[in-house]
């Protein structure tokens, strides 16, 4: 018998020289830079399978539900994640060849990759970056970036309207976690999970919403969180509860 402590990483923590969870060198998309370029057919997963929790917006809750704990990392301005793996440095879905396990959904979050949306400093432009990480970019075979005559492919119109709707998930999310913290409904918990070989795991570092005290919210705040979808993004959370001992038996 083995007994393992391991934490939810805290995605914020993982950040690569200030930049976002997964991401090497993320270089606004140009013409000038990148008309000549394409993007490799077939951007594997493996820059996703040293982290063993995946940020979630709110609108998956549902789907995630279904396959992965979802947990909430106690952060300056906490927010919830996937828990994808039971050890550090560990994602129990990502194989070897760097393809996702099959049948199983995939977080928004690493479905945008390589592209992302970057901000200007004092402006709301945003603009779609792709990452400039080795793999990624190829100088002959894969898709383009740009038509002959400059203007956006397809698949960069597509990477444009995906990234614009995952940056306008972020914000409804953020007002969730909020209304939770600020109601005191988060609280530590830690996953003490046994395997039928006898190996035991302990995960900490993540915190769930106390459905007691949910319970407790009045009738108009009830009514509010209803109309928003968060009471039912709590429920999901509250079955993603069942998915711990699923994800132990995959290590």
């Amino acid at each position: 018998m083995s007994e393992s402590q391991e934490t939810v990483a805290n995605p914020e923590e993982q950040k690569s020289a200030g930049m976002p969870l997964f991401y090497e060198n993320p270089v606004p998309i140009s013409f000038e830079r990148h008309g000549k370029k394409h993007l490799a057919r077939r951007v594997d997963a493996r820059f996703a399978a040293k982290s063993n929790a995946i940020p979630i917006n709110l609108s998956e809750f549902a789907q995630i539900s279904r396959h992965y704990p979802i947990a909430f990392v106690a952060a300056a301005v906490p927010f919830p994640v996937a828990v994808v793996g039971m050890r550090n440095g560990e994602n129990l879905f990502v194989d070897k060849k760097g393809e996702w396990a099959k049948n199983v959904y995939v977080p928004a979050y690493v479905r945008r990759y390589p592209f992302i949306l970057s901000t200007t400093p004092d402006s709301d432009v945003l603009t779609l970056c792709v990452d400039e990480a080795d793999g990624v970019l190829s100088d002959k075979d894969g898709l383009t970036f740009f038509e002959e005559d400059g203007t956006p492919s397809d698949h960069a119109k597509a990477a444009l309207d995906f990234c614009r709707a995952y940056h306008g998930a972020v914000g409804p999310t953020q007002d969730f976690v909020k209304a939770l913290s600020d109601k005191g409904l988060l609280i530590e918990r830690q996953a003490n999970v046994a395997k039928k070989d006898g190996q035991n795991f302990n995960l900490t570092g993540f915190h769930v919403v106390d459905a007691e005290k949910a319970q407790r919210l009045s009738k108009d705040e009830l009514g509010e969180w209803w109309g928003k979808g968060w009471l039912q993004a709590i429920t999901a959370h509250q079955i993603s509860m069942l998915n711990w001992g699923d994800l132990a038996e995959r290590v």
